[in-house]
């Protein structure tokens, strides 16, 4: 099976991308003096932090389509499985590493997973089949989910008589 997870980055250092984008603001208004882009002296200076290849905070249509690619990946079981933990946070979440990428896990909502997983697996449904049955009227798209479907019905203790 796959999961479809959303990825959600941070940064440190956003003070100083805050202040670059300032600076690039104020050179394309024309309101920027030559000692506004160079460093202070008492820092140093450091790479703009980007995400999925991409620098932080540029705007093209490119790098936000690049950036949408790298977060709305997919992810297999076997994936879980190759990740190494690096640590927990704030009592309920996993910090966890797959290859270059960094992952924030929710452990309530992954033990929840799991849980509903094993109940799929080892429940069985005890059907109790009705004294009288009853006709089901269904439209012609309907009739077709159904047929299409009566193993999985089955499973779950619903059966059809079909005309």
């Amino acid at each position: 099976g796959t999961l479809h997870l959303d990825v959600t980055a941070a940064f440190a250092g956003a003070r100083r991308m805050d202040r670059r984008r300032q600076q690039r603001m104020r050179a394309a208004n024309g309101r920027n003096g030559a000692q506004d882009n160079a460093p202070e002296d008492d820092e140093e200076e450091e790479d703009v932090p980007k995400v999925c290849g991409v620098e932080a905070g540029s705007g093209s249509a490119e790098a936000m389509a690049a950036a949408n690619a790298g977060l709305s990946r997919v992810l297999s079981k076997e994936d879980f499985g190759r990740m190494v933990v690096l640590g927990q946070f704030n009592l309920g979440f996993i910090i966890a590493r797959l290859g270059k990428d960094l992952f924030i896990l929710d452990q309530h909502a992954c033990e929840e997973k799991y849980n509903f997983e094993t109940l799929q697996q080892t429940t069985t449904i005890h059907e109790q089949p009705l004294i009288c049955p009853r006709p089901v009227e269904v439209s012609a798209s309907e009739e077709m989910t159904i047929l299409e479907n009566l193993d999985t019905f089955a499973a779950n203790g619903f059966h059809f008589d079909t005309n």
